[in-house]
């Protein structure tokens, strides 16, 4: 299984819906792993990385659309974002299509 070293800013990463199922509840867009029964809630920025990751994208350019987003620095956006990632990957929320 990728892991987040196999993160670079060029490598093209999009979500996998083949696991999960969602819902919008009070603002918040609730993700329901079929297999396990496991869910995530993902609100704000959580829930535009989601939505951003419906097509494919590089992480850089990822990274980018966060930074046009939300008021924060470019360190701080990274940081973040990847943390994240490493979390949808971990859960098997994404796929890596090219390295």
């Amino acid at each position: 299984m990728p892991t987040l070293k196999s993160f670079s800013p060029n490598t093209l990463i999009a979500r996998d819906d083949s696991r999960f199922i969602s819902n919008t509840v009070d603002g918040e867009l609730i993700l329901m792993n079929i297999k396990t029964g496991d869910y995530i809630a993902l609100r704000t920025s959580g829930r535009a990385i989601w939505e951003i990751l419906a097509s494919p994208i590089t992480v850089t350019k990822l990274i980018a659309n966060i930074l046009d987003e939300y008021e924060v620095s470019e360190a701080e956006a990274t940081a973040d974002t990847m943390d994240f990632l490493k979390q949808l990957l971990d859960q098997g929320m994404i796929k890596i299509l090219t390295n």
